[in-house]
């Protein structure tokens, strides 16, 4: 018997944004704040390392503290991956989301 495959439909941005529509407002404003983090992260991951990202990691490497709004993360997991998480502070609450496995350059 031949195999189905399995498609994922891609969404659109205008699937997306329906979805957005059914949310509430406090959610929409969470949602804004995640992806201007996820936004802020991929230009800075698509610009290179620059004399700003070298300062932060040695600040890291010194103190232990980010100071940043958010990162992408990646990790591996039980040897598999890298794997995407999205993670970032709202106030006192800090928020991981995973996005899925990395993507490749």
């Amino acid at each position: 018997m031949p195999r189905k495959s399995c498609k994922q439909d891609i969404p659109t941005v205008e699937s997306i944004l329906q979805d957005c529509y059914t949310l509430s407002l406090e959610n929409m404003v969470y949602l804004r704040e995640a992806l201007g983090v996820l936004i802020a992260e991929e230009q800075r991951l698509e610009a290179g390392p620059d004399e700003w990202d070298v300062k932060r990691e040695e600040k890291i490497l010194r103190t232990g503290t980010r100071g940043s709004r958010g990162n992408i993360e990646l990790k591996m997991i039980n040897g598999c991956g890298p794997y995407a998480y999205l993670r970032f502070r709202s106030g006192d609450t800090y928020h991981s989301f995973y996005l899925g496995k990395a993507r490749t350059k």
